[in-house]
């Protein structure tokens, strides 16, 4: 089953990987909850989704499962980002230095991964999943998802936005559907 929405997923399906995002979410919770300490939740769980994004696109399936594959691509993306984050708060203010200020790169960006197209399009991509699931959802069901993708119990995500647990487990169950079904009604 992941092999079929992970060859949809790579052919432009927004709906099937909004079936592997509905899938693997708890993955990505457990893996957000672990690095907690080193930074922001809603980042932490937007890097997973998009460490999620880069396992779609670069699973081979001659070489794993796709549900091992995907768990080291998030668990390594959160980490690398981790590592960024905390290097970059360890950084004098001093020794910053302005993106504005014009600088001859030496053909150290020759890299992919550091290719600015690259990045672009990377982040087009998301933006384009995070605006699928805001039209696949209501405001509800979206916030309730992004703090549970956050790592937040049902009550803590009942105190942030005024609902019970049992509301917040409503809106959870009704968000996982809309995404399953989004998914099986694309062709």
């Amino acid at each position: 089953m992941d092999g079929e929405l992970v060859e949809r997923a790579c052919g432009g399906s927004e709906s099937a990987f909004l079936a592997l995002v509905n899938r693997y979410l708890p993955m990505i919770r457990k893996q957000v909850a672990v690095l907690r300490r080193l930074a922001e939740d809603d980042d932490l769980a937007q890097e997973g989704l998009t460490g999620l994004f880069a396992a779609v696109r670069t699973y081979d399936p001659a070489k794993a499962a796709f549900s091992t594959y995907a768990g080291v691509c998030v668990r390594n993306h959160l980490l690398s980002v981790a590592r960024k984050w905390s290097a970059a708060r360890a950084i004098p203010a001093s020794e910053i230095v302005s993106i504005d200020e014009g600088f001859d790169d030496g053909g150290i960006l020759s890299d992919e991964r550091d290719d600015p197209a690259h990045l672009v399009g990377k982040r087009e991509d998301e933006k384009r999943l995070y605006r699928k699931l805001r039209d696949s959802l209501s405001e509800n069901e979206y916030h309730v998802l992004v703090l549970y993708i956050q790592n937040f119990s049902y009550r803590e995500i009942g105190e942030k936005t005024g609902m019970t647990p049992k509301a917040v487990d409503n809106a959870l169950q009704r968000a996982r559907r809309k995404l399953t079904s989004t998914s099986l009604s694309d062709g």
